[in-house]
């Protein structure tokens, strides 16, 4: 599972490779080699990004499901026996 460091560290990375990529396409064009290059290394590291953002969304709804299916934190269930011990 990821961390918010992690997230970060993409958002961070992706944000100087978007001006890397607008500066090589001011100087050489939006076909230049250096624009093509940052462009490529932008999507990359989106996609990591992508992908870091799903597993924690597969992990937190495999949590939820989980507490769905056994019941847990289900005031229905907790509290008839908590007043029945009291």
């Amino acid at each position: 599972m990821g961390s918010y460091s992690e997230q970060e560290k993409l958002l961070v990375s992706i944000d100087e490779k978007r001006k890397m990529m607008i500066d090589a396409a001011n100087r050489q064009g939006f076909t230049g080699y250096d624009t093509i290059r940052h462009s490529q290394e932008l999507d990359c590291l989106m996609n990591a990004y992508q992908q870091l953002i799903n597993r924690e969304r597969t992990h937190h709804q495999g949590i939820q499901g989980l507490v769905k299916k056994i019941g847990l934190f289900s005031r229905g269930d907790i509290m008839p026996a908590y007043e029945a011990n009291k």
